[in-house]
C-alpha cells in the first residue's frame, strides 16, 4: 500500500472542569457524579494534528476548527473523524455536535477541506434527529463507498442499538435511498469502530461507560460486506469484560462484572503502512478522567497493537510499549 503521513484527529473536547457551582456558559449534556455544572464545554474547537511515524513528541498541530469561522455554527463537538473522498480528492470532517444555535438537533456537523489538515470549511449537518443518534464512525471500503457506523436510540446511559448507513456518493450525508442495517450484539454499546482486513469487515462496538474512569467493553462483529450479514463474535474482545453481562454503564471496575484490562473506552481503529509494504492496526482508547489537572481534553490514551489468527481477532492484551516499522522514509518524500 503507498506510504503515508499518520495523521489523527484529537478528541475535539474543550470540557469544564468538574465544579458546584453553575456555569451558564454550558449545555447541558452531561453531567458527572457530584457536579452541578455539565462536563460540555460550548463552542470548543477540533485540533487536526499530524505525526509520520506515531512516535511521541513528533506530533504537529496543523490547523484548528473553530466556531464563528469558515461557516461554523456555534456548537458543542465531540468524537470527529475525517476521510478521504477520492473522485475528488478531498477530506470530508465529520463530528457530533450538541446544543448548536442552527439546527439545534442535529447529531452531525460535516466539512471539507483540500487536505487532511484542513483548512475546514463547514458544508452543513447530517442525520436525523428523531433517530437519537449517538456516536458513530466512518468507514471508507475499498470500492470508495462511504458508510457510517451510528449509535441509535440513544437516551441517557440506558440500552441502544448499532446501525449502519451507506452514505451519499460525495460522503456529507446519508444516502437517502438506501435503508441502513441493525448489528447484532450486546446493547450497552457507543464508541464504534470499523475497517476491513482482506475479505472481512469488522465492526469493534465499545462498551458504554458514560466517561467511567475503567473504560468499557469490545464487542467483534464480521461481515464479508458493510452492509452484512453480520455475525456477533464475542462481546470480550477486552478480556476483562463480558458485555453481555452488564445490565448497567456503570458496572465496571474492580469487583465489577466489567474490569477492562485496556482501562480505556474505545475510540478508534488506525491503519499504520509498515517499512515492508504491510499494515498494521492499532487499537486507541480514551482514559477518562485521568488527566493530571482534570481537563477533558487532556485525557490521555490507550494504544495497543491488534492481534489476528487468521480471520478471527485475539483479545486485548495490555502491553507497556510496543513497536512498529512505519514506513517513514516513504511519509516523509
Amino acid at each position: 500500500m503507498p506510504a503515508v503521513h499518520v495523521r489523527a484527529l484529537t478528541p475535539p473536547f474543550r470540557l469544564l472542569r468538574c465544579r458546584t457551582d453553575s456555569d451558564p456558559t454550558c449545555n447541558e449534556t452531561g453531567r458527572v457524579d457530584g457536579c452541578t455544572s455539565c462536563i460540555y464545554g460550548r463552542d470548543n474547537s477540533i485540533a487536526v494534528w499530524s505525526s509520520p511515524d506515531l512516535s511521541s513528541g513528533s506530533w504537529v498541530l496543523e490547523s484548528a476548527v473553530y466556531p464563528g469561522a469558515a461557516g461554523f455554527p456555534r456548537c458543542t463537538y465531540f468524537r470527529s473523524q475525517a476521510v478521504r473522498h477520492a473522485p475528488s480528492g478531498t477530506y470530508v470532517l465529520w463530528a457530533n455536535v450538541a446544543g448548536c444555535d442552527a439546527r439545534p438537533f442535529a447529531p452531525y456537523a460535516v466539512a471539507t477541506a483540500p487536505a487532511p489538515g484542513g483548512p475546514f470549511t463547514f458544508r452543513g449537518f447530517a442525520g436525523n434527529a428523531s433517530f437519537n443518534m449517538g456516536d458513530f464512525a466512518l468507514f471508507v471500503d475499498t470500492d470508495d463507498r462511504a458508510y457510517a457506523i451510528v449509535t441509535h436510540g440513544v437516551n441517557g446511559a440506558g440500552p441502544r442499538d448499532m446501525y449502519v448507513f451507506p452514505l451519499a456518493p460525495d460522503y456529507l450525508g446519508f444516502d437517502a435511498a438506501a435503508a441502513p442495517v441493525k448489528l447484532p450484539g450486546p446493547r450497552l454499546v457507543e464508541a464504534p469502530a470499523m475497517f476491513r482486513r482482506g475479505g472481512t469487515v469488522y465492526a469493534l462496538l465499545g462498551g458504554c461507560t458514560c466517561m467511567g474512569l475503567y473504560g468499557g467493553g469490545v464487542a467483534v462483529l464480521t461481515a464479508p460486506a458493510p452492509m452484512g450479514p453480520w455475525t456477533n463474535v464475542t462481546d470480550a474482545l477486552d478480556p476483562g469484560c463480558a458485555m453481555e453481562r452488564q445490565s448497567t454503564c456503570f458496572q465496571m471496575g474492580p469487583g465489577e462484572v466489567c474490569n477492562p484490562v485496556t482501562q480505556a473506552q474505545q475510540n478508534f481503529v488506525i491503519e499504520v503502512p509498515l517499512a515492508d509494504g504491510s499494515s498494521s492496526l492499532v487499537w486507541t482508547g480514551d482514559k477518562w478522567q485521568t488527566s493530571p489537572d482534570g481537563e477533558y481534553d487532556e485525557q490521555p490514551q490507550t494504544w495497543l497493537p491488534l492481534r489476528f489468527a487468521g480471520d478471527a481477532l485475539l483479545p486485548l492484551e495490555f502491553v507497556d510499549s510496543f513497536t512498529l516499522d512505519v514506513d517513514v522514509a516513504s511519509a516523509r518524500a
